[in-house]
């Protein structure tokens, strides 16, 4: 019978506090995470189990979005494997995505040398203090939201609708730096404005906040365009439609176009410059 390795959810239904997956595939499974009923209470509803199932069960299994299978294979325990042997690293995140944000789906995969490394990161998150309204946070402090982990950047009591993936003012993704940026979504007032040094993408740049308490859109104020600039064109005598202000190099030089044209061969940007400007 094949072994797996899946994230699955908790049954609290009926007074009981059980893996999904014992009831809705009837197996020998482990629990792996060493949650008590007062976490699962608390919203912390995700676990990791290792088990022996029948070929049909592993296939009803990986359907069935409630699960992410994370490895399956003939070994009698949960095996160490070489990242070689685990499958392809981005088949593994795109699995884990579908329990988790991509920040921890990345985190889990892209250092991990073994399975086992992989599962420690999830075990890991899932082992912070679940978010929750109600709460009095210090900075610094981490919780578990949504399948990502979040950071306080301001201290606050915690309210249902400031809830850690919208505040930007008092959470910051834990795993942020080196994660790619997120769209910038307009925002509605202080408690979701943008933090100094905060990265997203908007108008299909790259752009990153120089103030705290950010509120502008990129490029009408406060933030800075971390997009490289095209890569200026070679002068071509091809015949290429040139409009004024466009910009070529011509032999390791710079020049501005001052009349539209067609180019031709020999009008060179230094043979004719009525129509070339060199770019100091």
């Amino acid at each position: 019978m094949p072994s797996v390795v899946i994230i699955t959810p908790w049954n609290t239904g009926g007074g009981r506090n059980e893996m999904l997956a014992i009831s809705a595939f009837p197996a020998e499974w482990t629990e792996k995470n060493g949650q008590a009923g007062a976490d699962i209470s608390l919203g912390r509803d995700r676990c990791l189990a290792f088990g022996k199932v029948s070929a049909p069960q592993l296939a009803a299994l990986q359907a069935d979005s409630r699960f992410a299978v994370l490895w399956s294979g003939e070994s009698d325990d949960m095996p160490d494997l070489s990242a070689e042997a685990v499958q392809d690293a981005g088949a593994l995140r795109g699995v884990i995505d579908n329990t988790h944000h991509a920040d921890v789906a990345r985190l889990a995969t892209v250092d991990a040398e073994t399975l086992a490394d992989t599962i420690d990161v999830i075990l890991t998150v899932n082992l912070y203090p679940p978010w929750q309204a109600g709460l009095s946070v210090a900075v610094d402090d981490v919780f578990y939201y949504e399948g990502n982990l979040y950071q306080v950047v301001q201290s606050h009591m915690t309210q249902v609708d400031w809830t850690p993936d919208v505040v930007f003012a008092l959470f910051k993704r834990y795993y942020e730096i080196g994660a790619p940026p997120e769209p910038w979504v307009q925002p509605l007032g202080s408690h979701d404005s943008y933090r100094d040094g905060q990265q997203v993408t908007h108008g299909g740049f790259t752009w990153e906040s120089n103030q705290d308490a950010n509120v502008w859109e990129p490029g009408v104020f406060g933030w800075t365009n971390l997009t490289p600039p095209p890569a200026t064109p070679e002068w071509s005598g091809a015949g290429v439609a040139y409009k004024v202000n466009d910009l070529v190099t011509y032999n390791g030089s710079t020049y501005r176009c001052l009349q539209a044209h067609n180019s031709q061969p020999g009008w060179t940007p230094v043979a004719v410059p009525a129509l070339w400007a060199l770019v100091p």
